[in-house]
């Protein structure tokens, strides 16, 4: 067992690294399966440490694995590599270089703090029982990246004893970690809708039937299919994308209008499957078009697994204290494709406070609070070590220094 002022010195030893890491990161923003200079930063980073790292994984992803002395299971550590198609307002030095490409979703500082884990990890290596995988996938914001991450054997077909990851959060104070035991993150489903109407002059409507005015009044009713904030039961329908025409003066034959589902369990999944589809068809008829619509599955929900929760309390109370600890009291209507890997293996998503006043996620302002990486580094890397101890059969000899 490692103990906490070990760790704490150990995280201390690394944090600046880490803050140089991703503000560097922050500067090559790039897109799905896109993220070569990213890789490559990764992958240097690790091979520093000196460790044997995979390149090429589903396209772009990196993976390593720190091998203890003791025998023990598999813990993996994951970072989302990709930025989001959004330019910067930030300001700050290190900006993106990338035009019209920016991490305001915190995935720079995501990877930092793994990289930064990786440090220590390393350099405890002697004491640990079991490996540590650390996994760095592409595309997470296209709800694609973990799935091909899995296809490609990222855990070389072992079962992972845990799979952790954290997410930067706006309001929450800076460096807190936050979690909650079963669902963290709502599925999302994403559908596109096409309105059909005919088009004809924009003098004369009669002699049409446009689909912009019930296109129109799709968005109104799908978005009235959204709960409360207090209700019980959370779900969204929201509508994130309209399009329709191209000339002030021309009504056109279609327009195409594109958005998300989100809910927290299966049956209200299938409800408002079912909700979306009658609205539309109700709107459609309503107003003398024709619509077809398709849903697609995007992300699962992801739940977090009440053991490895119940630990991570536990570990951050006593690491950084009880006061920089919360626990939610409902899931978030966000979604991330780390759901997928708990679909495999037990999990936990940790939130880690980027401060009160920190723009939103998806933001063009938003920035990766660094001041909150000492606390990230420390929950990754105590984690996985006391998920080591717990499960290992140490024996006292080293453990055969293999890795998938």
């Amino acid at each position: 067992m490692v103990d906490h002022e070990t760790i704490r010195a150990e995280v201390a030893s690394v944090l600046d690294r880490a803050v140089r890491l991703r503000r560097m990161l922050h500067q090559v923003p790039e897109g799905a399966f896109a993220e070569t200079a990213t890789a490559r930063i990764v992958a240097d980073e690790l091979a520093s440490l000196g460790l044997d790292v995979q390149t090429g994984l589903a396209g772009t992803g990196v993976a390593a694995t720190i091998t203890g002395r003791h025998t023990g299971p598999l813990v993996a550590l994951r970072a989302d590599m990709d930025a989001l198609a959004v330019t910067e307002a930030t300001g700050t030095p290190y900006a993106s270089r990338h035009e019209g490409l920016a991490h305001c979703c915190g995935h720079d500082g995501h990877m930092a703090a793994v990289l930064g884990a990786a440090g220590v990890l390393s350099r405890l290596s002697e004491r640990l029982a079991g490996s540590v995988r650390l996994v760095f996938q592409p595309a997470e914001e296209t709800g694609a990246g973990a799935q091909a991450m899995l296809a490609a054997g990222v855990f070389g077909g072992l079962k992972p004893a845990a799979v952790l990851a954290l997410h930067g959060w706006p309001g929450l104070p800076t460096g807190v970690v936050a979690a909650r035991s079963g669902v963290m993150a709502s599925a999302s489903d994403v559908f596109e809708i096409s309105v059909h109407g005919r088009g004809g002059h924009g003098a004369r409507p009669a002699r049409a039937c446009s689909p912009i005015v019930p296109a129109a009044r799709l968005v109104e009713a799908l978005s009235r299919l959204t709960a409360p904030p207090d209700d019980p039961v959370p779900r969204v329908v929201s509508v994130g994308s309209i399009h329709g025409g191209g000339q002030p003066n021309v009504i056109p034959d279609t327009a195409v209008l594109s958005g998300t589902i989100r809910s927290a369990d299966a049956k209200t999944r299938g409800d408002l499957h079912r909700q979306v589809r009658e609205t539309i068809q109700a709107v459609a008829r309503d107003s003398g078009v024709r619509a077809e619509v398709t849903i697609r599955a995007f992300c699962p929900r992801l739940e977090n697994d009440p053991g490895l929760y119940a630990a991570f309390a536990e570990l951050a109370d006593g690491l950084l204290g009880p006061d920089q600890r919360v626990e939610l009291d409902r899931p978030s209507m966000g979604a991330e494709d780390f759901g997928y890997y708990l679909q495999h293996a037990p999990g936990l998503l940790i939130r880690l406070g980027m401060g009160l006043a920190c723009p939103d996620l998806h933001n063009p302002a938003f920035d990766f609070d660094d001041g909150a990486l000492s606390a990230g580094i420390s929950v990754l890397v105590g984690l996985a070590l006391r998920v080591c101890d717990r499960h290992a059969g140490r024996t006292g000899a080293p453990a055969e220094r293999s890795r998938p």
